[in-house]
């Protein structure tokens, strides 16, 4: 049987589509285990790491909704997607070039611009399937995301212990190079749905009680693991004797983890509900950070990085499947991004706040406040009206 050549062309362009988002997501990646190494190094304080790791959540909170509702009116994803992964590669460039932390915060800030095209890529993936074929889709472009974040932080480990942290921008630069290559081969659907929405419409959705409770929990979340994970557990392993290999290890070891709480989630809703899956992965986040001032050894911090990941791999996808569910169909887009707007909030609150923490009363504080609020969010959880949601 003789493929037609728009299916040829359809399937060629999501192999190179999955190809581009798996550097995409490699780019962003690579060097996170070893950015606050390096921002130390350049002179700066935990005051000021905080803020620099923060700032990759700068762009999120400003552009995530403005580039879903500016691309749906256009009717056009691609030139969003093509600004996110030039932006994700010079901003891997900046970072390999920053002579001082400050030239940092703006280029790891220009990462965060990547970031906000996560919506318009995903839109795009999408578009090149049937739509009775979007859940198959949406799980596949998650499972190309989660692959390759898995992949930059285990082989960006093998990069900075052979050449040095630092050497990880350059294969960011790189990866993101690579992506952007493989995006301007691609062609856009020729016609793409257009959603119109008014400013009533919006606000309905935005005060949605439940929805606002959904992104409480997701801000609490964002903010431990961008304030534990992200920031401060590689400073605290390097203070223990980790090596630039072992702290990627632990980078991916959360990663993984977390992949496999997505994958074990659907069977522990289906059997315990979604608030009790809810709580119990909260708590499995707060057990982890706890934990994490007894450990003195980088395999110790590995296996809590572990049950974290899980946690938060459980937690994420509830709340993610929630925040499509809560609100009828055709609102659904803008619920999404409304939810990622807020969650954002929390990767630049976690990093900031925990940055003012540690140099008030030192790095361990910031895993017992983070695990105080990682315990707030599972009594918020405890007390959220979650139940399976009806299918609008």
């Amino acid at each position: 049987m003789r493929l037609s050549k728009t299916s040829i062309s359809s399937n060629r362009n999501i192999l190179l589509s999955t190809i581009a988002i798996f550097f995409f997501w490699m780019s962003l990646y690579f060097y996170v285990p070893f950015l606050p190494i390096h921002t130390l190094e350049l002179g700066a304080s935990n005051t000021v790491l905080g803020i620099v790791i923060a700032s990759y959540a700068i762009g999120q909170m400003a552009l995530r909704i403005p580039v879903g509702i500016i691309s749906d009116l256009l009717g056009r994803r691609k030139p969003f997607v093509l600004a996110a992964f030039i932006a994700s590669s010079l901003g891997a460039l900046g970072l390999l070039f920053a002579p001082s932390p400050f030239v940092l915060f703006l280029a790891r800030s220009l990462t965060g611009v990547a970031g906000a095209g996560w919506v318009a890529i995903t839109v795009l993936y999408i578009s090149y399937f049937h739509k009775s074929k979007t859940d198959q889709a949406m799980s596949w472009v998650m499972f190309v995301n989660a692959f390759g974040i898995v992949v930059a932080t285990f082989v960006g480990g093998i990069i900075g212990e052979l050449y040095g942290g630092v050497s990880t921008f350059f294969a960011g630069f790189v990866a993101g190079l690579i992506g952007t290559v493989l995006i301007l081969l691609i062609k856009e659907p020729r016609q793409l749905d257009r959603t119109v929405m008014s400013w009533a419409d919006f606000l309905r959705v935005g005060r949605n009680p439940l929805l606002l409770r959904i992104s409480l929990i997701g801000i609490l979340i964002h903010f431990v693991t961008f304030a534990v994970s992200f920031s401060f557990v590689p400073v605290y392993a390097v203070s223990i004797g980790a090596t630039e290999f072992q702290n990627g290890l632990i980078a991916g070891a959360m990663f993984i983890f977390s992949a496999a709480g997505n994958l074990a989630t659907p069977k522990l809703v289906e059997k315990f509900g979604y608030r009790n899956t809810l709580v119990f992965g909260l708590f499995i986040i707060a057990i982890s950070v706890a934990v994490i001032p007894l450990l003195d050894s980088p395999i110790l911090i590995m296996v809590s990085q572990a049950a974290g990941g899980l946690g938060r791999g459980m937690s994420q996808l509830i709340l993610m499947t929630l925040a499509v569910l809560v609100v009828p169909g055709a609102t659904r887009t803008t619920s999404m991004g409304i939810y990622q707007a807020l969650y954002a909030i929390g990767m630049f609150a976690g990093p900031v706040v925990a940055g003012f923490v540690a140099d008030f009363s030192g790095v361990l504080s910031v895993f017992w406040v983070c695990a105080v609020i990682s315990l707030a969010s599972c009594v918020i959880a405890v007390k959220c009206p979650v139940r399976a949601p009806s299918q609008n």
